[in-house]
């Protein structure tokens, strides 16, 4: 479709691209968005950019996505969203050392919507980096601004877990469950970490309590799989169901095979074999 755009009017073009893309035809809206660029002066180009950005990420156009960033910023520096979305668009692209400068970018302007969200991103991408002290830091930063954060406190548990303090990352996880006890994610991060240490029946709680709130998450039925596999032989039944459950559903989900959960149900079927 053709941008509906009346060319005596030059604002039309924009506003064109913000109806059309409110109505979820954002192929369209980034044409409207160039003809924006085109008729409108260079002054207004930053906001029209990042907004090209946004339709561009709704039909995965992530190089576009990058360039439309990148020349919002090269007008408007001082924009702090525009360094945050940028981190969020290159760490898709797992070029964490560009992500880590675009976040830190970020938290140097004033004018940002989520300082807490970009320490946590922040704190992600150091994290699968490998460098643990620093995404400990990094939670531990955003939860000083937003200390009911519960996405902060899981981040700050996975690290903490990581860098192997577990006991830590009992913790932390307990106070994201203390302020949205309802975050099913955190129950099954809590079972990993007390299954990790051994304790084994607290672990089996969190996981059943996890299982309750989704009972059709693969990952929630493969844990449940995992500290059955750990109790030993005569849970091995039990737990070589579950893995097959586990991958049933993301059959059934149209996602890709998982190569842990494959080799977890060998593990046990070679087990069960003894």
């Amino acid at each position: 479709m053709v941008c509906p755009f009346v060319p005596s009017d030059h604002g039309d073009a924009l506003g064109a691209a913000r109806r059309v893309s409110a109505a979820g035809d954002h192929v369209t809206a980034m044409r409207c968005y160039d003809l924006a660029l085109t008729s409108l002066p260079e002054p207004n180009h930053a906001p029209i950019h990042y907004q090209k950005a946004a339709a561009a990420f709704a039909i995965g156009d992530q190089a576009q996505v990058e360039r439309s960033l990148r020349a919002s910023l090269r007008l408007a520096p001082w924009f702090g969203d525009g360094y945050f979305e940028l981190g969020n668009s290159l760490y898709s692209a797992a070029r964490h050392a560009e992500s880590m400068a675009s976040y830190r970018a970020a938290l140097r302007q004033r004018d940002i919507g989520d300082r807490p969200m970009v320490h946590n991103n922040l704190g992600n991408v150091l994290a699968d980096s490998g460098d643990h002290k620093g995404a400990i830091a990094e939670y531990r930063r955003g939860l000083r601004l937003a200390p009911a954060f519960p996405y902060l406190y899981n981040g700050l548990a996975n690290a903490l877990s990581s860098a192997g303090r577990g006991a830590d990352a009992v913790t932390a996880i307990q106070q994201a469950l203390r302020v949205q006890p309802s975050a099913h994610y955190a129950r099954f991060n809590l079972g990993n970490y007390l299954r990790d240490m051994k304790r084994i029946s607290e672990a089996k709680v969190a996981y059943q309590l996890a299982l309750r709130a989704q009972p059709a998450e693969p990952r929630y039925v493969t844990g449940m799989g995992q500290l059955l596999h750990q109790e030993g032989s005569a849970r091995l039944p039990e737990a070589i169901s579950r893995y097959r459950d586990a991958a049933h559903l993301l059959s059934s989900a149209g996602a890709a095979r998982s190569a842990p959960l494959e080799r977890d149900l060998a593990a046990a079927l070679r087990d069960s074999r003894r």
